[in-house]
């Protein structure tokens, strides 16, 4: 423990005091800015399942931790599964046959779930 004594540290010891106190606060505060950004974003799961081989498009929208977005749009078929990182997902899924489409999306402990069946029927959804 240290003990007061009333002596004041010199000028310049006092003074290189502060700034490496003041490097290692920044330097905190920017490894903690970057834990908060790693830690919202996190893994989105898609699981496509329905009619086996009905064909369907989808447009992602994912916004990562940094404000960014990314876009991807694809056609396939089903049962699939897609994996995505990020803080929040958007998509727009159409069938593109008579078959049916049940859509589960996994974020975090939280778990969405819809179904659409028809052909050109749509469904969008969107997490966070």
């Amino acid at each position: 423990m240290f003990r007061r004594t009333g002596r004041r540290l010199p000028e310049r010891l006092s003074g290189c005091c502060l700034k490496v106190l003041g490097i290692v606060v920044l330097a905190a505060s920017l490894t903690c800015a970057a834990a908060g950004s790693e830690a919202m974003a996190s893994d989105i799961v898609v699981e496509m399942t329905g009619t086996p081989d009905t064909r369907f498009s989808a447009r992602w929208e994912i916004t990562r931790a940094d404000g960014g977005r990314r876009v991807i749009t694809e056609q396939g078929r089903l049962p699939t599964r897609r994996h995505f990182q990020g803080v929040a997902l958007m998509a727009e899924l159409i069938v593109l046959d008579d078959g049916a489409l049940w859509l589960e999306v996994h974020k975090g402990g939280s778990r969405s779930r819809a179904s659409i069946g028809g052909k050109e029927s749509r469904i969008s959804i969107s997490v966070e």
